[in-house]
């Protein structure tokens, strides 16, 4: 797992919030080589608490966590403080389209369905990136 450390203004940070921790792992890499700092979670309660302090300007989440599911998630991060500016990539298996209706309801400003390609997660990175 990574954390911000001496937290660099200048740089663009990334939390992951994913279960999968091989999936996880790849997508810290691409957003580490596109310029972000990444911390990484595994649950939605962990992910909801690292959001609350390391004020991330992207998350991706993905749907199906463990103790808090990733809609939740969602309307959590857009209730918060920063809900407003926070960008939310949904990365999920879930494929129907009420899925993907429900989650850019609840605040998600994209959704990507498992499985993709490292060049769609890029896209959808890029697509988010200020």
């Amino acid at each position: 797992m990574v954390s911000f450390g001496r937290l660099d203004m200048e740089k663009r940070r990334a939390l992951v919030i994913e279960d999968y921790e091989d999936l996880a792992a790849h997508m810290v890499d691409v957003l580490t080589e596109e310029g972000y700092e990444v911390a990484v979670s595994h649950t939605g309660a962990d992910g909801m608490a690292k959001a609350e302090t390391l004020h991330p300007d992207l998350v991706v989440v993905d749907l199906m966590l463990p103790e808090v599911h990733g809609f939740d998630v969602c309307q959590r991060l857009r209730s918060g403080p920063r809900g407003k500016t926070v960008r939310i990539l949904v990365v999920s298996a879930k494929r129907y389209e009420h899925d993907v209706r429900l989650a850019l309801g609840v605040g998600a400003d994209r959704y990507l369905k498992k499985p993709f390609t490292t060049e769609e997660f890029l896209s959808a990175v890029r697509a988010l990136s200020p």
